[in-house]
């Protein structure tokens, strides 16, 4: 690793405290206060050295100049943050002089510098050193991490020294972001080809005054992936990335097999954090297809088996997909189990059981967008095989599968595709309650089910110690739409446009058989025999399993009705003006045009918060006023416990509706 100084020296006008003329350079008029000349010496370093035709990104074209009353992080900003720019006489290397304004103090102040902004009309709101710290710039891309227009690398430094005429101030500037560089090679014979290389789990935003961020505190909630680029072997890439104290960034490379399958190559650029103003070389050479299974690096992306559940979380392609002369597809299979898990192993009927000979055939049974789900497998022998489909790329929305012997449905299955994908399994930190993960967040509540109770004899203690909430309701496109609703016990989601309805009772045996249809009746039971069924979860236990009916993907499940304990109901839609609000933790109709409940667990206030939207179907009518989403507790033999409300009312947090109604669900953390 190389490193290269440039020593600029800078005279500047050292005023005393009691006058701060927020001048700068020569035009500095303060007659009625004493003032004094002196150099101050800054010291501009890059620990990453560009390639050689790169070079200019280490000159100095302009300065945003802070200085703060202090070292810790309530020390007030002194003045204003001043501009100086020096586009037309760019500091090189060599003896340059500069003029700026500082305050003179007895006390240690901290200077903080920002280098090549190339924005004089930046608004910036540091009141303190503390904001300082916070003081962010958003990244989407690799030229991010330089000037608009420019390939100026966005440097900053900082000093603590007191300030006093005579007095000489050294300020080191260090690139505020690392370099990374990557070489791939597609070896002749591999059977691979090559598609696109991109650089993924990047922070989304870049902290302006880096150093002050001691080592490894630096966390980012929101990662985001570079634009992808065309993979060719032999072919050197570069990009800039921010600091990550987390070490998640790394190289993703896409490739296909002989088989048109897709494999992701995921390289990181260094697990134990990627610090700025460093650069790193990294390659990578493909001679084989590698093995998924072994290898942690190489993942079968292009065709994947999901685990056994009722739901299935897809993410598809990109629009467009990857073309090579040809446009991919992502294809997912599913296993036909779950037929002979009922039929057979539940409900003892051979008819309607798969043996080894019996054939079977798959269709759609429907989907809310045109062409969303393609099915590879249409016909099939036996309880062993699985059903390959494929999903349309950059498409998102939901699809119902279904398997049948002869004319009769023996179970359907729902394919939810999105670019959300809940999965986080790291240990929960304390008072957090908001966890990024592609597409989206999980989130974790307030109360006794969450955390130990003060008292610890609740006996739901901590139910959920360790375990997450997803941020929106199965089938839904992101936390603000209303997603699918299903009818208490039922496994199938509805539409707000029902697809069926029948207004007599019907047996869970029936409901298998026809998973599209709606049961509306008078006594507000669908069921006339759930009494012999474990619906979704145990009603009983805390600690309750998942059921054959639960509609929620692998790993996830209905949660228990007293998951919402923490939430109290507000009509104050702004809680940042609300210190009650902060206090008990309430809840908020409408923002930004969206209505529905938004949550801040144990009032931490959150600039994502919980949210819940309106949608729900009372008697098979669509009802767009209202909030609620089902638990999977039973309250009794036609009731089911759910969390509810409409605006002007109170939060039922553990209300009830008859099993009859269909609501949203969102799923947590087995």
């Amino acid at each position: 690793m190389m490193s290269r100084v440039i020593y600029i020296y800078v005279f500047a006008i050292v005023m005393c405290a009691a006058s701060v003329c927020g001048c700068i350079a020569e035009d500095v008029v303060c007659p009625s206060h004493p003032q004094s000349t002196e150099d101050i010496e800054l010291a501009v370093s890059t620990k990453a050295l560009p390639d050689a035709d790169l070079s200019e990104r280490l000159s100095v074209k302009d300065i945003w100049l802070f200085q703060f009353g202090g070292s810790s992080d309530d020390s007030e900003l002194v003045g204003s943050p001043v501009y100086m720019d020096y586009q037309s006489d760019p500091i090189e290397e060599g003896d340059r002089t500069r003029l700026v304004s500082l305050v003179t103090s007895s006390q240690v102040n901290t200077i903080v510098v920002i280098a090549n902004t190339h924005d004089p009309d930046l608004k910036w709101s540091v009141p303190t050193l503390a904001y300082m710290k916070q003081a962010s710039e958003s990244v989407t891309g690799s030229e991010d991490n330089w000037s608009s227009g420019e390939k100026d690398l966005i440097m900053s430094g900082f000093a603590s020294a007191t300030i006093a005429a005579g007095d000489a101030l050294e300020v080191e500037l260090e690139f505020n972001a690392a370099k990374v560089e990557f070489e791939l090679v597609n070896t002749p014979g591999s059977g691979m080809t090559l598609h696109s290389v991109t650089m993924a789990d990047v922070p989304d935003c870049s902290f302006y005054a880096q150093d002050l961020i001691p080592s490894g505190t630096l966390s980012h909630d929101v990662r985001i992936d570079y634009p992808e680029t065309d993979a060719v072997s032999g072919d050197r890439y570069f990009w800039y990335v921010p600091r990550d104290d987390q070490g998640l960034v790394h190289i993703r490379v896409l490739a296909t097999d002989g088989d048109g399958i897709a494999y992701r190559y995921k390289i990181p650029v260094d697990v134990s954090g990627v610090e700025s103003g460093h650069r790193y070389p990294l390659s990578l050479t493909i001679s084989d297809v590698g093995d998924p299974y072994l290898d942690g690096s190489v993942e079968k992306y292009g065709e994947v088996e999901l685990e056994n559940a009722n739901c299935f979380i897809v993410h598809p392609y990109p629009a467009g997909g990857v073309t090579d002369g040809q446009t991919l597809s992502r294809r997912f299979s599913i296993p036909v189990s779950q037929v002979n898990a009922y039929w057979k192993d539940i409900r003892h009927d051979d008819a309607r059981c798969l043996s080894a000979m019996s054939e079977w055939t798959v269709e759609i049974l429907w989907q809310d967008v045109p062409d969303l789900v393609t099915l590879i497998t249409t016909s099939g022998k036996g309880p062993n095989q699985r059903i390959l489909f494929s999903v349309a790329n950059g498409i998102y929305g939901n699809a119902v599968i279904a398997l049948k012997k002869g004319d009769e449905i023996l179970w359907s299955w729902h394919v939810w595709s999105t670019d959300y994908d809940p999965e986080y399994h790291s240990k929960p930190v304390e008072k957090k309650y908001i966890y990024p993960v592609d597409g989206g967040f999980v989130h974790r509540y307030g109360g006794d089910f969450w955390e130990p109770s003060a008292n610890g004899t609740d006996a739901f203690v901590a139910t959920y110690r360790d375990k997450y909430m997803m941020d929106r309701n199965l089938g839904a496109s992101s936390p603000e739409n209303t997603g699918l609703m299903y009818q208490f016990g039922r496994k199938d989601p509805f539409t707000a446009d029902l697809l069926s309805v029948v207004s007599s009772k019907m047996t869970m045996d029936q409901t298998v058989l026809t998973p599209e249809v709606y049961v509306k009746v008078a006594s507000n039971d669908w069921c006339s025999d759930m009494s012999t069924f474990n619906t979704w979860n145990s009603p009983s236990s805390y600690k309750e399993g998942k059921s054959i009916f639960d509609p929620c993907p692998a790993g996830w499940k209905v949660p228990h009705a007293d998951l919402w304990e923490d939430f109290v109901y507000t009509n104050d839609s702004n809680p940042a003006n609300d210190t009650v609000l902060q206090s008990e933790r309430e809840l908020a109709w409408e923002q930004d045009g969206v209505t529905g409940l938004r949550y801040w667990p144990m009032g931490v206030l959150m600039d994502e918060p919980v949210y819940y939207p309106t949608g729900i179907i009372l008697t098979g009518i669509y009802d767009s006023s209202r909030v609620g989403v089902w638990s999977s507790s039973s309250y009794d033999s036609v009731r089911g416990y759910l969390m509810t409300s409409n605006k002007g009312a109170s939060v039922e947090k553990k209300g009830t509706s008859f099993r009859s109604n269909a609501y949203p669900i969102r799923c947590v953390q087995e």
